[in-house]
């Protein structure tokens, strides 16, 4: 078996579970795909559900900046939040449309600079 002393960096992502960041009621979604994607590759390497609990972690851009996730795809635009993540290093990519993986393929083909932002240690 094979090692390296240097950790593979990979990036890492957060997709709304039903693709939109607020919910219809207007409140913010609290289920989402966590997903690690190898920046050489564009393969995922990891994903998991993850569900963030409001009560414990009042703000979501802090929850997500805690669990590592730099860059949030969502299906919906709502330009009024931007600085709420911005603040936090997150980066988000509204109006991303179809299933989860045809958000990410397209995250991950549009441009460098997308990866740069995501990459984490």
């Amino acid at each position: 078996m094979r090692t390296s002393s240097t950790k593979q960096k990979s990036a890492v992502l957060a997709v709304p579970y039903y693709g939109q960041l607020v919910r219809h009621n207007g409140g913010l979604e609290h289920i989402y795909f966590r997903l690690n994607a190898n920046p050489v590759t564009g393969e995922l390497t990891k994903s998991e559900l993850c569900v963030w609990d409001q009560k414990n972690s009042p703000s979501l851009p802090e929850w997500l900046d805690q669990n590592g996730i730099r860059t949030l795809l969502c299906s919906d635009k709502r330009p009024g939040l931007e600085s709420l993540f911005t603040a936090n290093g997150i980066h988000v990519f509204w109006e991303q449309s179809g299933e989860i993986s045809e958000m990410v393929n397209h995250w991950m083909s549009s441009s460098n600079d997308n990866w740069k932002h995501a990459i984490c240690a």
